[in-house]
Order: structure tokens, then C-alpha cells, then sequence
């Protein structure tokens, strides 16, 4: 039996990227007040973010983002009737990003690369005591991944929770999977990248009570015949670090970033505590830093430090003031240099906790002293 190789794409991801596709009629600097007739309120351009929340996650409140950024260093798929197994090669053919599932009969000659991005727990308002998990894969391949393959044959997902030092894990399972067609991959001329999103529940939080370890996995249906229409990741394991619950400088708290959600309204970034009040025992943090920028369309990856484009910075709803800076209780930041049909973006945030882990001044300055995560957007 041969081996396969995959190449690790040169795509490198500094944190998590994460994927919003917007549909988008408009963002006017004049829409940002609350003067003119027929434009939304601050209140009302807020409550459309806390609806786009509810909406995509449910009632959460005070998520952390956990930046993953490891490749599976194996995929299980069924080729010709064989069980194959590819293993990862950090030095792949010269040709290896020329082959698609209709110029080859060999599998081994295809370019696939499945890299976990990021898993972020959501604490549930109404639980008192439930956790969600949020999963997100990069997938680099020359063929369409699909969440089922027919009416009745769907890709799923499971995540693991296992506590150190005693406690028993706890396993959930998914068929819902969101996949999301970024664009080509720049470095694979073949391959296309794709966003692939499920979220998993129901976890206690007892489980996240001391260190312990997340594992993931998917078996991700695609229309390649080539490798059996199906690709299991095999799993991938990150730590967690329940000390991360009372030291906010050593977290990343989620931001919300909405697109447009209404007339006369840019896309919008919200913050963690927007929908209901932290769990007892987080030590919340002051604000959340947050800039922006676009992807160079030469770029070969997504890279923060990478772009030579300019770095904004949002305004807060309601005002034409710029601010680097919003509280996680609900107040909002419009994104509004993010155009319809303009390309990718990135948006990088991180937490300020006043005199521990203070905002970095001047826009764009290195974030070295706490960690910070990359959201992409297509638009």
C-alpha cells in the first residue's frame, strides 16, 4: 500500500481565522447618527446584534476563544475499495498542487490539508451550569466538501472533554456542519479553502472545573469519488487551562462581529457579556481592543503582520467617533470600511483589564504582551 503525502500549505494563520460571508446594502458615514429620519437608533443597531447572536449561537454570554492551529496529522478516506491513511509531510513534491480528483487516478498525488483552527466555549444564560463548544476547521483541497452527501447520509463531528486528575469526559456528537467557500487557496492553485463550523453541547462545566483536554474529530462527506466521497480527520487534542477562568489577561474573550443587519447599518463588532451576565467566579475583563485591515490580494496568507494595508479602527454606533476600545456589555463598534465586494478582511481583538493587561497604544502596535486572535471575513 502506498503512502500518501499532503503538503502543509504556506497559508499561515497567527490565531484563529474565522469566516463571515456578508450580504451587504450599504454603510454611509451619515447613517452613523441618530439625527437624520429613518436611520436605526444606537439601542436598535445593538439589539440587531444581540438578535444575529442568539440567532447563530443561542443564548451565550462570556466565550473564550482558544487558538488551535494544528494540522490532522492523518486522513482515513476509501480509495478503489482500500482503506488508505494519509500522513502529513512537511517537504511535499515540487508538483504536488497540481493534481485535482479528474486529472489523477492517484490519490496520493492530491494536496489536502485540514487544519483546526479554533474552539471557543460558550457559556449557555439559561443553564447555570452548560457550556457549548464552537469548533472551526481551514480545509485546503481540490474538491467541494458537503455537509451530507444525500437526503439521508450527513458529515458529523464529535468532541471530547476529558479533566485531568479524575472526573469522568464527556462526549458530543453532531450532524450539523457549516461549510463556507472562502475563495482559492492562494498557495495551492488547485485547492480552494473552505471554513467548516460546528458547534457541539451539552457540556457541564464541572468538566472545565480544573486542566484538562478537548479532542475533535469529523468525517466530512465531499464530491471526490477518488477518496470514497468521505475524509475522517482523525483527532486532534488542545489543552485546556480552567486558571485561564480567573486571569483574563491570559484569555481571549470573544467578540461578536455581526454583518449587516438592517437598513442604514454597517456590520457591527459586540462584546462578550452583551446577552446575559457573566458566570460566577469569571473575572470579567474592562474592555476589548479591536482593529481591522484588509488582506493584500497578492498575499499568500492571512497573516496579520504579513498585509501592507492600512489598519482602522471601528466607531462607536451612534457617533462618528473612532475608538480602539468597546466595554463587553453591549456597547457596539461599526466596522464601516468593510465594503461590499472589496475583498477579504481581517479583524484582530484581545482583552484590557485596566493596570494588568492595558490597551496597546497606536494603532497597529505588535499586541506581544497578551494574546490576541484574527477573525477573516470574505465579503
Amino acid at each position: 500500500m502506498k503512502t500518501t503525502t499532503l503538503k502543509i500549505t504556506s497559508l499561515i494563520l497567527l490565531a484563529m481565522a474565522t469566516l463571515f460571508t456578508i450580504t451587504w446594502t450599504g454603510c454611509k458615514k451619515e447613517d452613523l447618527t441618530n439625527t437624520a429620519n429613518n436611520q436605526l437608533t444606537a439601542k436598535q443597531i445593538q439589539q440587531n446584534a444581540i438578535a444575529a447572536i442568539k440567532a447563530k449561537y443561542g443564548n451565550v454570554s462570556a466565550g473564550e476563544v482558544i487558538n488551535v492551529n494544528k494540522v490532522a496529522n492523518s486522513l482515513s478516506y476509501q480509495s478503489n475499495g482500500n482503506s488508505l491513511t494519509a500522513f502529513t509531510n512537511f517537504s511535499p513534491p515540487n508538483d504536488q498542487c497540481l493534481y485535482t480528483c479528474n486529472n489523477t487516478n492517484d490519490p496520493n498525488n492530491l494536496n489536502q490539508t485540514y487544519t483546526l483552527t479554533s474552539i471557543s466555549r460558550l457559556f449557555v444564560c439559561e443553564s447555570n451550569g452548560g457550556s457549548k463548544l464552537l469548533v472551526r476547521w481551514l480545509v485546503s483541497v481540490p474538491y467541494r466538501p458537503l455537509s451530507r452527501l444525500n437526503s439521508t447520509t450527513k458529515s458529523n463531528a464529535t468532541a471530547t472533554i476529558t479533566p485531568f486528575g479524575g472526573g469522568s469526559p464527556i462526549t458530543a456528537t453532531t450532524d450539523t456542519i457549516t461549510i463556507t467557500n472562502i475563495g482559492a487557496d492562494p498557495s495551492c492553485s488547485v485547492d480552494s479553502l473552505y471554513q467548516i463550523d460546528y458547534t457541539l453541547e451539552w457540556y457541564n462545566n464541572a468538566s472545565f472545573a480544573a486542566f484538562g483536554q478537548i479532542t475533535t474529530s469529523m468525517n466530512l462527506y465531499n464530491n471526490c469519488s477518488l477518496v470514497g466521497n468521505l475524509v475522517n480527520t482523525g483527532t486532534i487534542t488542545t489543552a485546556i487551562d480552567r486558571a485561564n477562568y480567573k486571569a483574563p489577561c491570559q484569555r481571549i474573550d470573544q467578540v461578536y462581529v455581526n454583518p449587516y443587519t438592517g437598513p442604514n447599518n454597517c456590520a457591527t463588532a459586540i462584546g462578550n457579556y452583551a446577552i446575559c451576565t457573566p458566570p460566577s467566579g469569571l473575572v470579567v475583563i474592562d474592555k476589548h481592543q479591536i482593529e481591522y485591515r484588509q488582506v493584500d490580494a497578492a498575499n499568500n496568507n492571512f497573516k496579520w503582520e504579513s498585509q501592507n494595508s492600512s489598519i482602522y479602527l471601528g466607531k462607536l454606533t451612534g457617533t462618528n467617533t473612532q475608538s480602539s476600545t468597546i466595554t463587553p456589555y453591549g456597547q457596539t463598534l461599526n466596522l464601516e470600511s468593510m465594503l461590499p465586494s472589496s475583498g477579504k478582511w481581517l479583524v484582530r481583538y484581545k482583552n484590557v483589564l485596566i493596570s494588568t493587561c492595558n490597551e496597546t497604544p497606536g494603532t497597529g502596535s505588535p499586541w506581544n504582551t497578551t494574546p490576541w486572535t484574527t477573525e477573516l471575513w470574505a465579503l
